[in-house]
């Protein structure tokens, strides 16, 4: 009788001996780096150091296609304004890097788009921080949006703060100013973790919302909020106050976004208004944009 050789077995036992090479190839890779491998999907332009991809608000709520963006590759746009140049202000790793170098005496960045100024829209942001050194000041980041006209800053009491929060914190605050009030929220957020978070703002004749990750926080619809001022980026990367000496700090944006507003709201914008008070600003503070 012919012999037929045991077609079931012998599969069996490739298979094996091909998922045993596929481990030892992978334990090869983690021993010779001396660390696991990186997933490229928890990468941002390639740079490790964001754990989860930042949810992008405008997909949540299919605000469309953005009406101008900054994805920073390459040099940074001569139409930015900025207080230093590089390398401490400068488009890094694909990505806009306020490099504090702190010390006694630090000075404060600051970057700003004024060609991208509107009344009303959709302002959309990839944002991370980084504290290196301790036992002094932090800086203190401030992303906002300031009167376009420099003539009607007027100490900072018509700003939008979208995010404002002392590097190495666990919450973050935003803040509408007008009237002589103040409307504001606090978010418990990791912001100390060196990720990337996507903070947004959307600016209408009738309200003014805060999103945090894809999420409204808050929604002001005070006739007194609404100043119907036109709006330009600035960014604040705020040393401590002279004489003081301040860490050694970074800012990074991988996105900045703006968006009309021709397509609505795909979900609901209902939030809490927001904690309001009375609005005492001191010109000379960061508040001045």
């Amino acid at each position: 009788m012919p012999y037929r050789r045991p077609m079931r077995l012998t599969r069996h036992i490739r298979v094996g001996l091909i998922g045993a090479a596929a481990l030892a190839i992978a334990a090869v890779g983690a021993t010779t780096t001396g660390r696991p491998p990186v997933d490229r999907l928890q990468l941002t332009h390639g740079v490790p150091g964001t754990a989860h991809p930042p949810i992008n608000t405008a997909k949540v709520y299919r605000w469309g296609n953005a009406a101008w963006n900054d994805g920073f590759i390459g040099p940074l746009s001569k139409n930015w304004d900025v207080s230093h140049g590089a390398p401490t202000i400068q488009n890094q790793h694909g990505q806009l890097t306020l490099n504090g170098p702190g010390g006694l005496n630090a000075k404060t960045l600051w970057a700003s788009y004024p060609l991208t100024a509107h009344q009303y829209g959709r302002w959309d942001f990839s944002m991370r921080s980084k504290q290196y050194t301790f036992g002094a000041t932090p800086y203190t980041a401030v992303l906002e949006l300031v009167p376009s006209d420099n003539s009607r800053i007027d100490c900072g009491r018509q700003n939008l703060i979208l995010a404002k929060f002392p590097l190495g914190a666990k919450a973050v605050t935003g803040e509408l100013r007008n009237a002589g009030k103040r409307w504001t929220m606090t978010n418990p957020h990791e912001v100390f973790s060196n990720e990337f978070h996507t903070y947004a703002l959307e600016v209408t004749a009738g309200h003014i919302s805060w999103f945090m990750e894809g999420k409204v926080l808050m929604t002001v619809r005070n006739p007194a909020a609404l100043s119907g001022e036109t709006y330009k980026i600035k960014i604040f990367l705020t040393a401590a106050p002279s004489g003081q000496r301040t860490n050694r700090g970074r800012l990074q944006f991988d996105w900045a976004r703006y968006y009309t507003l021709a397509r609505p709201n795909a979900k609901s914008i209902s939030a809490p208004e927001g904690e309001i008070s009375d609005l005492v600003t001191l010109c000379g503070s960061t508040a001045k944009g």
